[in-house]
């Protein structure tokens, strides 16, 4: 079984595990007391402050992770329920994608317990799994202890003659991931392991970005001062971009994360606390999309959505480092062939993921319709402007939400919907950008649109872009949403 890698240099102590632990028993001594707010506060960040880590934010992720890794995974079952429905999404339109998501070599960058690498070698099959290899990463010793016991059973079952390559563990703060060139793989330098240039197939950020936290500004919020933003997008765009530079050419990036970001009322005091002091979740994820945009060669290429409770749900947004991205940029492919069969594959991926989709709504969470299964529904699909839709269980607009203007194209739209039986589908198929659209509509405004106006009617399900040419920059993207009332 590989070992996990000392962390002394690390953590800049020779007995860093003690220390956390006796600031912990110390920690749970204060919640004991009936103290006031601002006694209670200053106490815990007297002890926090003496927490091995390079900065403020990184001792306090220790303290949390510290205290929490007991019960960890207790706290997370119904998450982890909902991670592993978008795992089996992902794995499941994989046979139909150009270039399949899970494979390869793969780094989870903060991977807690082990849950994910663990619902990966379950999910697919023992020869598809044989044919990958991992790197855990995480910045809490505590929760590393635990994932090396979860996954030692599953390291037997999958791969036990090959166990040191088949996954290695690592320390690695993902604010400051860099890109080392002549440094591949795995390194070790005075004790300390740290992720070299070696690229990666696939990456994973599950359950972790509203906890990326900038120094400076939590600095600056201790005085009252918000100036820069509560979300902490900047260092969170940061280590995902430098993460980004880790992978091959069409591998992925996969970022899980639930919104919007709920800590349950009955949460441990202590725990609330320490959380309140790290959680900078970004509010929307349409933020997020128009921040990875940015990023050079990151192409979207799926939003998959499964059911955590009534109040929020676990979403996971998919990259894929395209180098046709930069390099074909204006290059539009407009090859009839070609559109239709982006089209098709578009629709047909989104409609193997509904069966997973709908699974975590079983039985319907309170207050959400009962689902219809796509799988055996018939679409009606409308190809031209109309003023008249049939009554069904599925609609697809494909490929005419541009060049409309905008209150024929609302209209329509209300029309559609209205048509669309309760618990049924409706889903938006078109190009971005079509090369000969004289008012192009993009997509974030149209999502907006669509929020704005049918909040009430519809209920986002997933999305996905399908290239139509390889050497071309425009696709095919479908948005699916449910009728809910």
């Amino acid at each position: 079984m590989p070992s996990i890698p000392p962390v002394t240099d690390r953590l800049g102590t020779s007995r860093p595990m003690e220390v956390i632990g006796e600031a912990v028993e110390g920690l749970k001594e204060i919640f004991k007391d009936e103290k006031t707010i601002a006694e209670r506060k200053k106490r815990v960040d007297a002890i926090i402050r003496n927490v091995p880590g390079v900065d403020y934010p990184e001792k306090i992720m220790r303290a949390l992770f510290a205290y929490w890794a007991p019960t960890y995974d207790v706290h997370m079952k119904i998450h982890e329920t909902s991670i592993g429905h978008l795992l089996k999404m992902a794995n499941a339109i994989q046979p139909l994608m150009r270039y399949p998501i899970i494979r390869g070599k793969t780094l989870e960058m903060s991977c807690g317990t082990g849950a994910v690498i663990d619902m990966i070698c379950r999910i697919m099959s023992p020869d598809q799994v044989r044919q990958m290899s991992f790197i855990a990463n995480d910045l809490s010793p505590e929760m590393q202890k635990l994932a090396h016991k979860k996954l030692q059973q599953t390291i037997d079952r999958i791969a036990p003659e090959n166990r040191e390559s088949f996954l290695t563990y690592s320390y690695e703060d993902i604010r400051s991931i860099e890109c080392e060139e002549n440094e591949p793989g795995l390194q070790e330098t005075n004790g300390s392991y740290r992720i070299g240039h070696d690229l990666f197939d696939l990456e994973v950020l599950a359950q972790t970005l509203h906890l990326i936290i900038d120094p400076a500004l939590i600095k600056k919020e201790e005085s009252g001062d918000y100036s820069g933003g509560r979300e902490h997008i900047g260092i969170k765009i940061k280590a995902l971009r430098s993460a980004f530079e880790l992978l091959r050419e069409n591998g992925h990036l996969v970022i899980i994360d639930e919104w919007p970001e709920v800590l349950s009322s009955d949460t441990d005091p202590l725990l609330a606390d320490l959380f309140h002091r790290t959680m900078r979740p970004i509010e929307s994820r349409q933020k997020l999309k128009r921040q990875m945009s940015h990023i050079t060669g990151a192409r979207f290429v799926s939003e998959l959505k499964a059911n955590i409770d009534f109040k929020h749900s676990m979403y996971m947004l998919v990259y894929r480092k395209d180098p046709d991205k930069m390099a074909c940029r204006g290059k539009y492919c407009d090859e009839s062939p070609a559109k239709k069969m982006a089209a098709e594959r578009a629709i047909e991926l989104l409609t193997i993921t509904d069966r997973h989709f709908t699974d975590s709504f079983s039985p319907p969470a309170l207050g959400w319709t009962e689902l219809i299964p796509l799988r055996d529904v018939e679409p009606k699909i409308y190809t031209e402007v109309t003023s008249v839709f049939e009554p069904s269980e599925m609609i697809i607009m494909q490929q005419i939400l541009h060049d409309i203007p905008d209150g024929i194209r609302e209209e329509m739209i209300k029309k559609a919907v209205q048509a669309v039986k309760k618990g049924g589908a409706i889903m938006f198929l078109d190009e971005w950008q079509p090369s000969n659209a004289k008012k192009r509509l993009s997509r974030t405004y149209f999502r907006d649109f669509l929020q704005a106006n049918f909040e009430g009617d519809l209920i986002f399900q997933s999305a996905h872009r399908e290239p139509i040419k390889e050497g071309t920059d425009n696709g095919m993207t479908a948005f699916l949403y449910r009728k809910k009332s």
